[in-house]
């Protein structure tokens, strides 16, 4: 799987995905980012379940649930 960027297209609304966000503080962090779970709220205005003090900049599927054995 690949980030996909958020300028070149948005996953289905409703639809968990991984976010890929950079933080928006006004306080210097040593990271650049984080990664999360959240779902497309709105696409006009983009709204996303993860987006407080945040920017979401790409985004992919989540991966498949490992399997009981």
């Amino acid at each position: 799987m690949t980030w996909i960027n958020v300028k070149e297209r948005l996953p289905v609304e409703d639809t968990y995905v991984l976010l890929y966000a950079q933080i928006e503080l006004n306080v210097p962090l040593d990271i650049p980012g984080y990664v999360c779970v959240g779902k497309l709220i709105s696409k006009d205005p983009l709204m996303w379940s993860e987006d407080e003090d945040r920017t979401v900049t790409h985004w992919m599927p989540l991966p498949e649930p490992p399997k009981e054995d």
